[in-house]
């Protein structure tokens, strides 16, 4: 299941060493493996780092399915669009201090787009 919604063929362990895979597949892989983990809490540090928006939907896909689990997930981002797709509650925060704590609302999600200058 997880490797399908990460869209990585198993084809591509049998042929290829981990240093042959590209960024972007080594960051799926490894997003991978910490869903695949028994892990009741997971904390992604830039999941998305280094992957198009494809792929990057792929992610928070994955994420929302893990949610829908009973997986808590933390997700440390950069990524508006990765906010906007799979958070449901967020930590905003800037220069070393929270700013703003609470669920995605329209006036949350344009604070965060304003400040990444979305």
């Amino acid at each position: 299941f997880i490797m399908k919604s990460l869209r990585i063929s198993c084809q591509l362990f049998l042929y290829h060493t981990t240093m042959s895979l590209s960024g972007g597949q080594k960051q799926r892989v490894s997003v991978a493996c910490a869903l695949a983990s028994d892990k009741k809490i997971l904390v992604y540090d830039e999941p998305t780092s280094g992957l198009d928006y494809t792929r990057m939907l792929d992610v928070a896909e994955a994420i929302k399915s893990m949610q829908k689990r009973g997986r808590t997930q933390f997700v440390i981002t950069h990524d508006p669009e990765l906010i906007e797709k799979c958070c449901d509650y967020v930590m905003f925060m800037d220069k070393g201090g929270v700013i703003d704590v609470g669920t995605i609302e329209e006036e949350r999600l344009h604070r965060i787009k304003k400040f990444f200058r979305v």
